[in-house]
């Protein structure tokens, strides 16, 4: 009977723990998502800064334009560290205040399931019509399946890529979130997303000891990729993977 009483209390406070925070939890991963969607596109900087510190401040955003009240609006695509560091030297320049704001508007245009689980795409729109698309997609790798966002143009070449989740090891798999890796991805059609074991200038090369991660990467990137095309154009099959070679040389 105190055993029963116990697990009956612990079941009652643990229901009323995950009722309590189960909003929470959904909001913020719902505010990270938006937030990881936006990031996916070109981000503008309005930066203020005292007249004797701009020529500092245009040095670090030389393509900067000064606006009417005296800021400067600057258009940088960097992943999250890189911005960051640029905000942290904007300020040590002498920026009083930097404000990141987006012309792009991702508007959610249905759902799919890479691996059996649940994603979306996105139109990315501005003012003056659709710019491109989001696809989020997953691959499978070497411990985890790898959770990427992907952004495209009107003519469905890869802009940008980010990895928002993975397991895969540490100082191995988890290679596929530095910069230069995912820059590999920036500008490559459907036909160029191929991993090749060793130096190449127009495919994916692949991290050295973790081939299936990045494998991993490329054939979540191509499935979205190809299920985009298919979606909007009507051309393809769909999703096409690249075939697995196994576990060795991960």
């Amino acid at each position: 009977m105190n055993l029963v009483v116990i697990y009956v209390i612990g079941g009652v406070l643990l229901a009323g723990v995950y009722a309590w925070t189960s909003p929470i939890i959904f909001t913020n991963k719902k505010e990270d998502k938006e937030a990881a969607l936006r990031k996916m596109m070109p981000l503008h900087l309005i930066v203020n800064a005292p007249a004797d510190a701009m020529a500092d401040i245009k040095e670090l955003l030389p393509d900067a334009k000064e606006t009417e009240q005296g800021s400067l609006d600057g258009e940088v695509d960097l992943y999250e560290k890189a911005l960051k560091k640029l905000k942290k030297k904007l300020r040590k320049a002498g920026a009083t205040e930097v404000v990141e704001y987006s012309l792009y508007t991702p508007e959610k245009a249905g759902d799919w399931e890479p691996h059996h689980k649940h994603a979306e795409y996105y139109n990315v729109m501005t003012e003056e019509g659709p710019e491109g698309y989001i696809v989020e997609t997953y691959g499978k790798g070497y411990s985890s399946y790898v959770h990427i966002l992907v952004s495209v143009d009107p003519d469905f070449v890869v802009s940008k890529i980010n990895v928002i989740g993975h397991g895969e090891t540490p100082g191995l798999g988890d290679e596929i979130e530095v910069a230069e890796f995912k820059d590999q991805y920036r500008g490559k059609d459907l036909d160029h997303l191929v991993v090749i074991k060793g130096e190449t200038e127009d495919k994916i090369e692949a991290l050295t000891g973790a081939t299936i991660s990045t494998r991993a990467v490329t054939n979540g990137v191509r499935d979205g990729l190809a299920m985009l095309i298919k979606k909007y154009t009507g051309e393809g099959e769909g999703p096409e993977t690249e075939e697995e070679e196994g576990n060795a040389g991960h």
